[in-house]
């Protein structure tokens, strides 16, 4: 309510004194926060259009996430607009947020190395972040679900090792990393690289 109030006299200033556009996404923030989904999501692809890139960014990032949420975006085409704003948005928590979403994106599509390199990327870009954590432990949790697990079963053995060495970084540390090195040493005797 005190939002709302404070929209509303933003509203009735005269022209020119607020951007528009800023009271639009002020008044679109509080939709989805009141559970008003439609004109939120309504909102945010318009802002998504604006000429302020910051703007334009935040909207874009809003839109993908509500849209995913309240299921009325495919995680192709989020994953495809999120893919573009991580490359044309740099350096704030717009773009750790395009990278959290993406590692959860890519994990449901089953898409392991854009998701581990996408986890890579937030941990180089924004090491000291919270949000940081939560991705990176993401990833692990996937990364240990593909080797101890059963999404690892399917692929073929060489993809199998060359993802390991590729982001063996995501190794957990005892018991359960031990058990990786050995489920791939299994591995390694499949296809005769004992040696």
């Amino acid at each position: 309510k005190t939002a709302e109030d404070a929209i509303a006299a933003a509203e009735r200033l005269p022209v020119g004194v607020l951007d528009r556009n800023d009271i639009d996404f002020a008044r679109a923030v509080v939709d989805e926060a009141a559970g008003r989904a439609t004109p939120a999501l309504a909102a945010y692809e318009k802002l998504a259009d604006s000429d302020s890139r910051p703007l334009a960014a935040s909207a874009s990032f809003r839109a993908v996430r509500l849209g995913r949420k309240t299921a009325r975006m495919p995680a192709e085409d989020a994953i495809r607009r999120l893919e573009t704003l991580a490359v044309t948005w740099r350096g704030d928590d717009v773009e750790l947020g395009t990278l959290g979403e993406l590692v959860d994106l890519y994990s449901q599509t089953k898409r392991w190395r854009d998701m581990l390199t996408t986890a890579r990327q937030a941990n180089t870009r924004f090491a000291t972040w919270d949000e940081t954590r939560r991705i990176y432990e993401t990833a692990t949790g996937w990364f240990e679900a593909i080797f101890l697990g059963r999404e690892g079963t399917s692929m073929e053995p060489v993809e199998f090792l060359a993802l390991y060495y590729d982001y063996k970084e995501f190794t957990p540390v005892g018991r359960r990393g031990d058990e990786i090195v050995r489920r791939l040493a299994d591995r390694l005797v499949e296809i005769d690289l004992l040696d």
